[in-house]
């Protein structure tokens, strides 16, 4: 039987530099697979061009084919090398068999695009693939005819081998590349060295080339890093600035354009103008360590977002998902007979919802091309701002497959209700007015019943976006469903992502039951989850909006949520069914729903930290050293946020919610390395030595081992033992009596 699997992704590059293996290794492992090997999200293989010629002296052709024949990768990401030899690259015709009669999915990934005569091959290679990803800038292809399928994301980088170690920084100002031919390089070392300030130059293929891991250590010993924006007369993006920053050196580059897009300029990184300005800036910042530090700190932090390969590639994956059908398994969703397409019922709450009601329906519409057999029910709670005048716009596109209702209700829950009470399929799903569905969802949730009969519900992954539809990342949700992790509020299934057996909801009481309003998903969940099986699918199955206007966000609306959980919570266990070992639970599940609301006090841009403090300090009343361990994503984001204190240089702040969010008895990766960070920041080394010692006991990472030595190094302490330390005590506090005994 087919079960569904993650993506497999097959890359296409090199593994020299300019394909030549006297030049060392490229990059290729740190940028293409290296970062997407951490995410989870799929398995790769690598078919490396220049390798391949050396080894047989015949181009790559032949042998992509049968690689792509035999191990039928779900994408291939083809990073095109410009100047290689014609035997390096694929010819276009064998991309062409790849993606059309293979039906492979094709992305190429272009890195420096400055030369006048690369876009040009750009835009030659594009109509043969699915899209192309542009590292660089998207400036130089304004006139492109496929200007449509260019999609503009920096490349991500491995944070296995370009983090900060917060290593003893022994270098004032570095520059690693090449500079022969390079006159606004030259001429930038040259002003600074005739000023008196040294500058170490390293790196360069040509030059003084470094393993990757050299390199990035150049960067964790680095005060200050240089950049260069030129490449010949345009400006462009380098992969250094965001390896320098993700190593914590504060970058110090030429003004770019196009850098400023990504990064905010004195805030996150320093821009000069010119050589005499770039001589001042360097000479200040080298003598005001704190400003220094902290613009490299904010650096870091972006440059994690920038460079978070999860959020690259799956970015791809969902892009490719929305072109072709799901790259998880493609043969397994072929419906062969009429008995194999089920009635599906999609229902819509809304009101008032034109502003993103169009991406909605559109979403469905295309769906439908796919699996027609749909019916539309759309539950409008009287809409005054043009939302019915949309919804006449779509009904004729829909035929009679749409039921359109429009009656006022009390709530949005009200409304949600009356909805699915009114779905005559099979199959329940729902996609809210700032929602978009999947055009391979319903295929892949009919096929996943197939494969679990016993299944009440599938949950999936989503996508998500802001108001405007611009994707943020993938949310992939729980790995599983657990009812006592539900309750708790340690998981939440993506409604939105979600498809029921109406068969199974009737059981429960869909249309006999007195449900209660305010929480009308998690009643749904949890009653399923008493009396059936819960079925994650590892697939994008929706695109969710989150901004501060939906039915989630909001102080108040948290609030009520909570108090409505618990009620429901508390009649529950009165129930005669329930089991006992839920209503054992009861002081658990209660703390972690005051948990989980305090992740959402600091989620969804409201930054209400006031509000999660008091949320923690509810949970402690009723579970001070709780034994279960909260939904990672829950707690980093409470321990995330003390960090985000530190990054503003609120160390006191961070270190007052660090400390209470840390007497949950919760431990999650990083949470004594954070208050370690903390409390040195506020000169505490001692207590930060010991903190850190904390965290050693569950996490040895690079950042771990980095900060303490850091510490040892202010303490000066780096070459005692514990026991030396002890004796190092002892000696100090006699020293101190004799001290005050002789002089009384």
């Amino acid at each position: 039987m087919n079960t569904i699997k993650k993506p497999h992704l097959l890359f296409f590059s090199a593994k020299w530099h300019d394909c030549k293996p006297e030049n060392g290794e490229s990059n290729a492992e740190s940028i293409l697979w290296g970062p997407f090997s951490t995410t989870g999200l799929g398995t790769y293989d690598c078919f490396l061009s220049d390798e391949h010629y050396l080894a047989t002296n015949m181009s790559c052709d032949e042998a992509l084919l049968e690689k792509c024949r035999n191990d039928k990768p779900d994408i291939l990401v083809l990073a095109w090398m410009p100047s290689a030899p014609d035997y390096i690259n694929p010819q276009l015709s064998t991309l062409g068999i790849i993606r059309n009669i293979l039906n492979i999915p094709i992305v190429a990934i272009w890195y420096d695009t400055w030369a006048d005569w690369v876009p040009a091959l750009v835009d030659t290679v594009t109509p043969f693939v699915d899209f192309s990803i542009i590292a660089d800038s998207l400036s130089h292809f304004e006139k492109s005819p496929y200007k449509d399928k260019y999609i503009h994301l920096f490349h991500p980088a491995d944070v296995r081998v370009f983090h900060d170690l917060e290593i003893l920084r022994d270098i004032n100002i570095s520059f690693n590349g090449g500079i022969n031919g390079l006159s606004d390089r030259i001429a930038g070392m040259n002003a600074l060295r005739a000023a008196g300030i040294d500058v170490l130059k390293t790196g360069g293929q040509m030059e003084s080339p470094l393993s990757t891991e050299d390199y990035a250590r150049m960067f964790m010993r680095s005060k200050i890093s240089l950049n260069f924006s030129l490449s010949g007369q345009n400006l462009t993006l380098k992969g250094r600035l965001l390896e320098a920053t993700l190593c914590g050196s504060m970058l110090l580059e030429s003004c770019n354009s196009e850098t400023s897009k990504w990064f905010e300029p004195m805030i996150e990184y320093v821009p000069f103008v010119n050589e005499n300005d770039l001589v001042e800036k360097a000479r200040y910042y080298l003598t005001n360590d704190a400003e220094r530090e902290a613009i490299a700190l904010r650096g870091r932090e972006k440059a994690r977002k920038i460079g978070d390969g999860k959020a690259f590639w799956g970015k791809i994956i969902s892009e490719i998902e929305s072109l072709w059908p799901p790259i998880n398994n493609k043969s397994m969703y072929t419906m062969n007979s009429q008995e194999s397409t089920p009635l599906i019922s999609i229902f819509t709450i809304c009101k008032n919802g034109g502003k993103t009601i169009r991406r909605c329906f559109d979403s469905i519409l295309e769906l439908s091309k796919n699996y027609p057999n749909i019916e539309f029910i759309i539950q409008d709670g009287v809409s005054t701002d043009g939302t019915l005048e949309i919804i006449s716009e779509y009904a004729p596109l829909f035929g009679t497959r749409i039921k359109l209702i429009s009656e006022p209700d009390r709530c949005p829950e009200e409304g949600f209700w009356r909805a699915i009470k009114r779905c005559t399929g099979d199959i329940i799903c729902s996609c809210f007015s700032d929602e978009q569905i999947m055009p391979n969802a319903a295929s892949v949730a009919v096929e996943a019943f197939k494969m679990h009969p016993d299944a009440a519900a599938l949950f999936g992954w989503i996508c998500t976006t802001d108001e405007n539809g611009v994707t943020i990342g993938i949310d992939q949700g729980p790995v599983s469903f657990n009812l006592d992790k539900y309750i708790s509020g340690e998981i939440t299934p993506h409604f939105s992502s979600s498809f029921f057996r109406r068969s199974c909801l009737e059981q429960i009481g869909l249309y006999s039951r007195n449900w209660q309003f305010g929480v009308g998903e998690f009643e749904l969940w949890t009653r399923l989850g008493l009396h059936y099986s819960i079925v994650p699918i590892p697939s994008v199955m929706s695109k969710y909006a989150r901004h501060t206007g939906s039915l989630s966000s909001g102080v108040k609306n948290i609030s009520a949520l909570t108090e409505a959980r618990l009620n429901f919570i508390s009649g529950l266990f009165e129930e005669p069914g329930t089991p006992d070992y839920l209503k054992n639970m009861r002081s658990q599940t209660f703390a972690g729903q005051y948990i989980h609301a305090a992740w959402h006090y600091l989620a969804f841009e409201i930054n209400s930290p006031e509000e999660a403090r008091k949320a923690i300090l509810e949970a402690l009343k009723y579970q001070p050293h709780p034994e279960h361990h909260l939904y990672p994503s829950f707690v980093t984001k409470l321990y995330d946020y003390g960090f985000e204190l530190c990054n503003k240089g609120e160390f006191e702040r961070a270190l007052d919610f660090l400390t209470l969010v840390d007497n949950t008895g919760i431990y999650a990766t990083n949470i004594y390395f954070y208050r370690s960070l903390a409390l040195s920041k506020l000169g505490r080394y001692s207590e930060a030595r010991r903190a850190i010692e904390k965290e050693l006991s569950y996490n040895r990472n690079p950042d771990v081992i980095g900060l303490m030595q850091l510490i040892d190094s202010k303490l000066n302490t780096s070459a005692l033992s514990k026991y030396e330390l002890l004796l190092k005590n002892k000696a100090d506090m006699l020293e101190r009596i004799v001290s005050e005994r002789n002089n009384p």
